[in-house]
């Protein structure tokens, strides 16, 4: 159960195990490093559910490193994560909850994630075969703009 602005936010949640592959590779390069790679070993710790008793809501969190992601009850949607300097340890851990309009576009929650990411959010390209007039492909990149995905 999640407590913020006044309501009690009871989750029912299910592990995601589509979201990663079962033989996933993951790759972690440091500045200065070689780097390192293990595969498909990781943490399962990906769920999706809704919000008890709201039809129109959706839940997507993870518990890896304390609880974080989204929901939304359908009028506003919630952005969770823990506490900053507050260590992962036995018993309950300090979270932030930050509420947002609900967004009825792709990617508008990107602006209020960038402002908890520094540097803000990348601006994404996507790489695309193109014919010109000649009738000759080439390629060429396509601006797509802030936390937008194809």
């Amino acid at each position: 159960m999640v407590r913020a602005f006044g309501s009690a936010f009871t989750l029912d949640l299910r592990l995601n195990h589509h979201l990663l592959a079962s033989h996933y590779v993951e790759r972690h390069l440091g500045a200065g490093s070689n780097g390192s790679h293990s595969t498909g070993a990781g943490e399962h710790c990906y769920y999706q559910g809704r919000i008890r008793g709201q039809p129109r809501s959706f839940a997507a969190l993870s518990s890896c490193q304390g609880l974080r992601g989204v929901f939304s009850d359908g009028r506003a949607t919630y952005l969770i994560e823990p506490q900053a300097g507050t260590e992962h340890g036995q018993g309950l851990r300090p979270h932030i909850v930050q509420r947002v309009t609900s967004c009825p576009r792709l990617g508008c929650l990107f602006p209020a994630l960038s402002q908890r990411v520094p540097g803000g959010i990348p601006k994404l390209r996507r790489r695309r075969q193109v014919s010109g007039d000649n009738g000759n492909t080439g390629q060429g990149t396509e601006d797509m703009g802030r936390g937008q995905c194809a």
